[in-house]
């Protein structure tokens, strides 16, 4: 029930002692008698297991904490002898499988000495074959003496559990911040976590005597501790209770005892598992100014997260003299559930000078957490005809250009609002006077091929696709106004198609030309599971170019277009004019997708769902805009792609078949709601939405996953498959 209600607030660790003969309370050990060595009692030993097990399926890691000072002596008299190397083994057979752990050699250990500390970490590191963390714990003031010695190759320690004495957490971050330098100097970085920050008597306090100032005070863990330790580059903060207040770290009864601050605690954690590629991170206080006691973690030149506390939010600055382009400031209120917000200043540009960063939107008293994100850049290519088909239009008036910069009717000024919206810039660039070459190439996320005639060569192809492979994304898309206006050089001029197909061919896409039939929308089959398409958005568009799609191709239709209820909302799916189409018995789409390794290709069926206003549909018809949206942040990499990890399923679900796709990075799932549920077996998970179960489906079997009335109802699913490549795993949610 605790480690239940600890998962429920988010919350992923919790330590505990496995011997404390001598120690606090005297009564936890492995052994049958309080004065027995050489013996361990294997009941005692599986109950632990039963814990530890549930622990893992809710995604806990386990703090071991294998001793504490008052015992450290007690086996061997401290050496690694025949009774601590039983012990440790015991330990280390028993539950080193466990998918997430430290070994703790000692809590505020300061009795052994340096070369039995030495012993004990190569001891484990010797013989735990999952080689976990391990690390070692001291009083605040013994730090430089005990851990000084076991920097670096001097011993097979690979982190430090640091403890501390200040009763408002003023030494947290500095602690953090002086052994993760310490142990870079060595030459053997540490995984620095903080283990008990606070002084003994108070801790952290229950909430019911939080007064936001005194000992242990929240405001202060909250600001000093928590983000102190993971802006400072530490792994997070294990919380201590003190003994001088109820549900003290000797006398808890009840975790809820603290649960506003666990609130605190998952906000922290759900921003930087969102938003901060922390594993690339490192500390750099130094970049702000005019703040104090503020905190930078930093990948420069990408992304920023600044911690400022009460009354110093308002007028804080950044360095960003090694940085170059456009930074988005976003606000996090580390006290509320409250979404990111915009403050004073949306976006800053990276210059010599110190950058202003404005003040957030409210509460500019209290403290705020700042996320600075480089904008990613979006190239949008247009091309220049004439009514008649003149490229360039010359002294003619340009027909149909659908510039960003245009706010009439056929102009693209509200795509260009919302891809600002989202926070990217985008440039508008003319396919007669670029070419598609690295430097290019290099300045953008994501490329859009707008209404053009340009037909690129071999190489700027070749080099585009290495582009896409590296992550790069690509937005196309035809019409018959490429080729001129549509009553004069013909509805199926094959301009569009021609300069379309001669960049998509190679994936698997080809466009038709215009079948000039009318408005008609689509969407998703249901089902449906990738992001883009998952609650099954419309799109809408008139005339259309549908995109064929090879079936047995790399690419995939998010939205099918045919004659299917399933997929037709209005209009017909009827393609009268398939001329110049190279792919056999092609599938059509309105919205198609191909992943080229890191990369994406998206074709899309229509122009229309871009422009303002202009005849037919628009980007205020239907969803187009919630669908373009969505397109561009899953191109520019800031939508999950849940295609491949997050399929949502109804109350019954079969898994069908998976299939290698030709690139062999990703496996591709085909299910349905089975007719006969009483085919397959049955699958219960705990109501915990963290708890996942693992089923091994063979390459030929049948299985479904139903929820029934007299069963708890399950909120995620994670599905091991065997292939003959090895285990793949598919999360499945509801």
């Amino acid at each position: 029930g605790a480690i239940n209600y600890l998962a429920s607030e988010g919350l992923n660790v919790f330590s505990f002692i496995t011997m404390n003969i001598d120690g606090d309370d005297k009564n936890v050990f492995p052994y049958p008698d309080y004065n027995e060595r050489e013996r361990m009692d294997v009941s005692r030993l599986d109950q632990w297991e039963v814990v530890f097990e549930h622990a893992d399926r809710l995604g806990f890691y386990l703090h071991f904490k294998t001793q504490e000072t008052e015992n450290e002596l007690l086996l061997d008299g401290g050496a690694l002898g025949p009774e601590r190397k039983l012990y440790y083994r015991e330990l280390i057979a028993r539950f080193g499988h466990h998918l997430a752990l430290n070994w703790n050699l000692g809590e505020e250990n300061n009795n052994q000495s340096d070369a039995e500390r030495i012993a004990m970490a190569e001891y484990f590191a010797n013989n735990d074959p999952y080689q976990h963390n391990i690390v070692i714990h001291t009083y605040p003031e013994d730090k430089h003496e005990i851990y000084s010695p076991l920097l670096g190759n001097a011993s097979e320690l690979t982190g430090v559990s640091l403890q501390g004495g200040n009763a408002l957490f003023n030494d947290v971050h500095d602690d953090v911040l002086t052994w993760r330098e310490n142990s870079a100097s060595a030459n053997k970085p540490w995984v620095i976590a903080y283990d008990e920050p606070g002084n003994a008597t108070d801790g952290l306090v229950p909430d019911s005597d939080d007064d936001g100032a005194s000992a242990g005070n929240h405001t202060d863990a909250r600001a000093r501790a928590l983000w102190g330790v993971l802006l400072g580059g530490g792994t997070g903060t294990e919380w201590y209770f003190g003994y001088g207040h109820d549900h003290s770290d000797l006398t808890l009864e009840d975790f809820r005892s603290r649960d506003q601050f666990w609130d605190y605690c998952r906000r922290a954690l759900n921003f930087m598992r969102t938003y901060l590629p922390f594993h690339e991170m490192s500390p750099a206080d130094n970049l702000i100014g005019n703040a104090n006691e503020a905190y930078c973690f930093a990948l420069e030149d990408q992304v920023y997260a600044l911690y400022l506390p009460e009354g110093e939010a308002a007028g804080a600055t950044l360095d960003l003299s090694q940085a170059s382009g456009d930074f988005e400031i976003r606000w996090l209120n580390p006290r509320t559930e409250d979404p990111l917000e915009t403050g004073t200043i949306a976006r800053v540009t990276a210059s010599s000078s110190a950058i202003d960063l404005g003040s957030p939107p409210d509460e500019t008293g209290s403290d705020w957490v700042a996320l600075l994100q480089k904008s990613k850049r979006i190239a949008y290519i247009h091309g220049d005809v004439s009514e008649a088909g003149t490229v360039p239009s010359g002294n003619a008036e340009p027909y149909d250009q659908m510039l960003l910069t245009d706010s009439g009717n056929t102009g693209l000024s509200q795509f260009r609002e919302l891809v600002e919206g989202e926070g990217y810039s985008i440039e508008q660039l003319y396919d007669q006077t670029i070419t598609l070459d690295t430097n290019l190439l290099a300045d953008f996320d994501v490329v859009i091929f707008g209404l053009h005639q340009k037909i690129w060569t071999s190489q700027e192809k070749n080099v585009l696709d290495q582009w896409i492979r590296s992550g790069g994304g690509v937005l196309i898309y035809s019409d018959s106004a490429s080729g001129g206006k549509f009553n004069v050089v013909g509805a199926q001029n094959t301009v569009g198609q021609s300069v379309t197909n001669n960049l998509i061919g190679r994936y698997g896409m080809e466009v038709t030309v215009d079948q000039a039939n009318g408005v008609r929308a689509y969407r998703a089959g249901p089902g449906a599971s990738h992001v883009i398409v998952a609650d099954r958005p419309v799109i809408e568009g008139e005339g259309v170019s549908p995109v064929a799609v090879d079936p047995k191709g790399p690419a995939i239709r998010l939205i099918p277009y045919e004659n299917n209820p399933d997929y037709t909302v209005s209009g017909n799916a009827n393609i009268p004019h398939q001329q110049n189409l190279t792919i056999p018995n092609p599938e059509f789409a309105a919205l198609a997708l191909a992943k080229v390794e890191s990369g994406n290709v998206i074709a899309m069926f229509d122009r229309q769902p871009m422009w303002n206003n202009g005849p037919g549909s628009d980007i205020e018809k239907r969803d187009n805009q919630v669908i373009l949206s969505r397109i561009i942040r899953y191109l520019a990499g800031d939508l999950e792609d849940s295609a491949d990890t997050e399929i949502p399923f109804p109350n019954e679900l079969r898994l069908l078949d998976a299939l290698k796709s030709e690139g062999g990075a990703d496996l591709r799932i085909s299910w349905r709601a089975p007719a006969n549920s009483s085919l397959g077996e049955t699958y219960f998970l705990d109501r915990s939405p963290n708890l996942s179960n693992w089923t091994r489906l063979g390459d030929a079997d049948w299985k479904t996953i139903e929820s029934t009335a007299d069963g708890p109802e399950f909120n995620t699913l994670t599905v091991e498959l065997e292939t003959e490549e090895g285990p793949s795993f598919f999360r499945l949610s509801k």
